[in-house]
């Protein structure tokens, strides 16, 4: 698995940008964890993971925060303790803090993490603004993350998706992640609102028209999605994918009003991808505004 370096304008730019709280470090296997205490007790853990013992415990509490490096979780994890979840960690190289970072669980958030006999990696985070579930796999020699339901607890609109999504590309830069998938969903159903098929996009993720789906059930829905890949083909008939709608605020306004589910968005982690530029310059506006 190639491991990227962060030496690319755009990287530093976000590293800068989302306050890193620990300096990077390489993953380790599962069998370097050489007990289950260490590995899933609750004890005070350091970067890797391992227990620390209670005089270097209480001397992290006084050490001065990191200044920079890649983003690195202290959520409270619980691992399922069981053969599939210890291979599929061990196969994709990665510990529960790496987990918990790749998500960009913030302190107060409580993840369970289990995986399956196919290798993959299933995380469930509670946090007290929202719950998340994410899928971390591996696609060929490609580590992937999939941001799989997103369901705010609150109001949205305050930022704090933004942050968890900064947290989560800096830590998967620094831990070789290739891309980040998500499904952009959207529902106007009153108690079950859902925007990802504008807020993914707007951060710098990116597909085809042929991936949007309805959103609803019925006649209805297939019919208003028919009048959009219509009404796309007449008023933006050069356009052949969502990022195309993004470039400017009326274009963005139209898909917000119009725009539909969107299947299998991608975002591209490669240094000095159209995905890290548009969500950098996503966080230089936020910051001119003062949010």
């Amino acid at each position: 698995m190639s491991r990227f370096v962060a030496d690319d304008a755009d990287i530093q730019a976000l590293l800068k940008l989302t306050a890193p709280r620990a300096r990077a470090v390489a993953p380790n296997k599962l069998a370097q964890h050489k007990s289950h205490e260490s590995y899933f007790g609750e004890c005070p853990r350091d970067e890797l993971g391992h227990c620390k013992p209670n005089g270097e415990a209480d001397a992290a509490k006084n050490e001065k925060p990191q200044s920079a490096g890649p983003f690195r979780s202290s959520a409270k994890t619980i691992v399922e303790d069981d053969d599939h979840t210890r291979q599929a960690l061990a196969d994709l190289q990665l510990t529960a803090v790496d987990v918990a970072s790749l998500i960009g669980a913030a302190p107060e958030t409580v993840i369970n993490i289990n995986g399956d006999a196919d290798g993959y990696i299933y995380a469930m985070a509670h946090n007290p603004n929202y719950y998340q579930e994410r899928i971390i796999y591996r696609d060929g020699d490609q580590l992937v993350i999939k941001n799989q339901q997103t369901l705010p607890k609150g109001p949205t609109g305050q930022g704090a998706g933004t942050q968890v999504l900064a947290n989560q590309i800096s830590a998967a830069l620094a831990l070789g992640v290739n891309r980040i998938e998500a499904v952009a969903e959207r529902s106007d159903k009153e108690g079950l609102l859902m925007n990802g098929y504008y807020t993914w996009p707007r951060l710098g993720f990116d597909a085809p028209f042929a991936n949007l789906k309805t959103h609803g059930y019925g006649t209805a829905s297939k019919q208003r999605l028919q009048k959009l890949l219509d009404d796309l083909v007449i008023k933006y008939p050069t356009a052949t994918k969502v990022s195309d709608l993004m470039k400017t605020p009326e274009d963005r306004a139209w898909w917000k009003a119009h725009g539909t589910t969107v299947a299998d968005m991608h975002f591209d982690l490669t240094p000095g991808s159209q995905s890290l530029r548009v969500f950098n310059a996503y966080l230089h506006e936020r910051q001119q505004r003062g949010a």
